[in-house]
């Protein structure tokens, strides 16, 4: 897909997985949703707005600008400080009325099968165009999920 990390996300506890820029679609934002079956559900939010659409993009965009104070303040919230190059990422989406492409990944956690989906600019799911293949299992996933779960049992004291 030519994704690459922007470099003025930063993850932090609320808000989406991750903003990528493409050099077809321009910044992406991504919602990554891991279930115990094939389900391909998005939430709507206290205001109605689904995750990923523009509206919902727009209202957080003018919420993280109003932390353009706090840039480099001393903080232990996750990500660290407010830095001036994630300003400039939410500023940009603000003067873009939140419009940017959205791709929502799910995986199914029994069976590793994972899908992805564009959405539309009011978070609905786009069907695949001219039948393009957008799932995948992977690789070997009973092995990389015995060895996720042996590793937290291990950090559980739980050998």
């Amino acid at each position: 897909m030519g994704l690459k990390q922007n470099e003025g996300f930063i993850h932090r506890y609320h808000g989406c997985d991750n903003m990528m820029d493409c050099q077809k679609r321009g910044l992406v934002e991504i919602e990554h949703k891991g279930y115990n079956s094939d389900s391909t559900s998005l939430s709507r939010n206290q205001f109605g707005e689904r995750q990923g659409s523009d509206k919902k993009n727009k209202r957080w965009a003018k919420r993280m600008k109003k932390k353009a104070p706090k840039v480099g303040q001393a903080s232990n919230r996750k990500g660290g400080p407010y830095q001036q190059k994630e300003q400039a990422l939410w500023q940009t989406i603000l003067n873009n009325d939140g419009e940017k492409s959205h791709l929502a990944i799910f995986t199914n956690t029994e069976s590793g099968q994972v899908r992805y989906f564009w959405q539309d600019d009011k978070g609905n799911l786009l069907p695949p165009k001219d039948g393009a293949l957008q799932e995948f299992t992977i690789p070997e996933f009973e092995t990389v999920k015995n060895t996720f779960a042996d590793g937290l049992n291990a950090l559980k004291g739980n050998k």
